[in-house]
């Protein structure tokens, strides 16, 4: 007689294998974490520089096709459709209308707009094979405007808000930093039509305060920023950024957060030196070069930069004088003028003619004295009688940390109410449009009283993978992912601890709970720890780097008193709670974080 075999699972022998291989493929289906696709790695690669990118490759949420080319892993695809869903529920409280348009859109609408030779490199342009021209699309002002200005005709139809979240492509020069920075990315853009630039504005702040709900949801700290509308135009926008030592974007901000700013569009208040000498020498400038020749004598005390400005097909040249130490902000200088883009020159082309010179205020006013702009005002009329492109006083300048804050009489700060740096990483952009894309696209209405008008529009975007990667970014330690639950790919982990011999019963009692808490509250947020074979030391590892937010460990408390021994990730502390009252105490947990 043959000796009975005996069968293993997952290392350990199965006396009565016939009720295991049962449970084992029994049709009441519990996720258990062998089953999880998460291909850690031991190593990664040397491109990884900051821990968010670091910690998804080396825990299994990225596989990287290409530079800037990512595969989101179940983990991260999980976590995604989480931050989609709490997107969708936002912009459906301020009454969004979820649309899906195409990736591929023609260049006559972009062309139409004036955008499609302005849009940069970053534009990914192709053509199909009868030769017509396309462009993956970044974003879809046109294609959105299109769709309204052929289907709505009427005051009656607004407010409207249409929005949609899908893959945008954007030809980076440098991808880096994984999903910070990629070529292809997840984006929700939301844009508004309304008759009345009051009424855009309502919009505006409606979108805005939807915001402020959606980023409050992922519990990591937040700040929203006056920012520079870059390429996408319009004459209002404000940046929401989440505060990390990784982000690219300097801020400003007062210490009573009365004032906080992009430091492109950053005010900062400074006192600067006379100008007499500056006036007398001006009054022989004729060229770029006498300029140039004339701020010698001054050493680095007065700063001159030069750039070029681009205004749809025009271009003209920018010289800016700030005072020392100080640099020129184009980004003003664009904004001031309503130009597209601008880039750094040494103005060969415009040596004699349609140059412009822009005075930072600052340099008018002298130390001790509070508003003393006459030397400025004499350097402004010697330069006009020049008869320039253009010659303009104004706030020209980077501001920088330490620059009195410019809501000064507002602020109630303990620090003499100056200004202060922070990184942050933008994660969404608003924008007031007015009628940017409408005019050039003619995209009309017949108002209440019969008159053709042009639409007030909006646009609000949210990087979904960005903030994602964000998110981690401001939320791990060195042991690895700390998440949010609202965003989390799984909420709990139950890990039952058994000696060999009782690796039955103490799966029967992690079955029993799990079973509990996926009735209770946390339908598909439970996974259920059935490694048997590997160490309990090594299963709390592998939970703590992937950052279930709460681990449940079935040990020997549970045999003893009754009670569970709860491992709570984001505050890396253990507390003991009784069986009966798990599912309060979880639910109480869980909303806190």
């Amino acid at each position: 007689m043959l000796p009975s075999l005996r069968f293993k699972t997952n290392g350990f022998p199965i006396r009565n294998h016939k009720q295991t291989y049962s449970r084992l493929y029994s049709t009441h289906h519990r996720l258990k974490r062998s089953s999880l696709f998460v291909p850690v790695k031991k190593d990664v690669p040397a491109d990884t520089v900051i821990p968010s990118h670091t910690l998804m490759i080396q825990y299994g949420l990225l596989s990287k096709s290409s530079a800037g080319i990512y595969t989101l892993l179940p983990f991260a695809l999980r976590s995604t459709q989480k931050i989609i869903n709490i997107i969708d529920r936002e912009m459906e409280s301020i009454g969004g209308q979820k649309v899906a348009m195409p990736t591929l859109v023609s260049s006559n609408l972009w062309k139409e707009s004036g955008r499609w030779d302005s849009a940069g490199e970053e534009l990914i342009k192709l053509k199909d094979r009868k030769g017509s021209q396309f462009c993956l699309g970044p974003t879809h002002e046109e294609v959105v405007t299109d769709i309204v200005r052929n289907n709505v005709n009427s005051f009656r139809q607004f407010p409207l808000k249409i929005y949609q979240i899908g893959n945008k492509f954007r030809d980076e020069i440098r991808p880096r930093f994984g999903l910070m920075r990629a070529r292809e990315f997840i984006m929700k853009d939301m844009y508004s039509f309304d008759r009345t630039k009051e009424d855009s504005y309502a919009s505006y702040q409606l979108v805005k305060e939807a915001y402020n709900r959606i980023f409050s949801s992922m519990k990591t700290p937040f700040s929203i920023a006056d920012a520079d509308s870059g390429k996408i135009g319009g004459d209002k926008s404000q940046e929401f950024h989440i505060i990390s030592d990784h982000g690219e974007d300097l801020i400003l901000a007062c210490e009573c957060s009365k004032y906080i700013s992009n430091v492109e569009k950053a005010i900062g208040k400074i006192d600067s030196p006379h100008l007499e000498e500056l006036t007398r020498l001006a009054s022989n400038w004729k060229s770029v070069k006498d300029v140039r020749e004339g701020l010698k004598s001054f050493g680095d005390d007065i700063v001159s930069e030069s750039f070029v400005i681009q205004k749809g097909e025009d271009e003209f040249g920018a010289i800016a004088l700030v005072r020392k130490g100080r640099s020129a902000n184009a980004f003003k200088i664009k904004s001031l003028e309503g130009a597209d883009d601008f880039y750094e020159s040494d103005l060969s082309k415009w040596e004699t003619d349609n140059f412009s010179i822009y005075l930072d205020e600052s340099l008018g006013v002298s130390k001790g004295e509070s508003n003393n702009s006459s030397s400025l005002n004499l350097l402004f009329d010697s330069l006009e009688q020049k008869k320039f492109g253009r010659v303009q006083i104004g706030d020209f300048r980077m501001a920088k940390a330490g620059d009195s804050c410019p809501s000064l009489n507002q602020c109630d700060c303990k620090h003499g109410s100056k200004l202060s740096e922070r990184r942050g990483i933008e994660v969404g952009h608003i924008f007031y449009l007015g009628k940017k894309y409408s005019e050039p696209l003619k995209a009309k209405f017949t108002s209440q009283s019969g008159s053709r008008d042009a639409i007030e529009m909006g646009c609000y975007g949210i990087g979904v993978t960005r903030l994602l990667a964000s998110v981690i970014e401001a939320n791990h330690d060195q042991y690895g992912f700390r998440w949010p639950a609202a965003i989390a790919p799984y909420q709990i982990l139950v890990i039952p601890i058994s000696k060999e011999k009782d690796v039955e019963e103490g799966q029967s009692k992690a079955e029993k709970l799990y079973d509990l808490l996926d009735q209770g509250g946390f339908k598909g947020e439970v996974v259920l720890e059935d490694r048997y074979s590997e160490s309990p030391g090594f299963r709390m590892n592998d939970a703590r780097a992937l950052g279930f937010p709460v681990v449940i460990v079935i040990g020997k408390s549970f045999s003893e008193k009754g009670e569970y021994e709860v491992q709570l990730r984001n505050r890396n502390e253990k507390v003991q709670v009784d069986a009966g009252n798990i599912i309060p105490f979880l639910k109480n947990y869980i909303d806190s974080i």
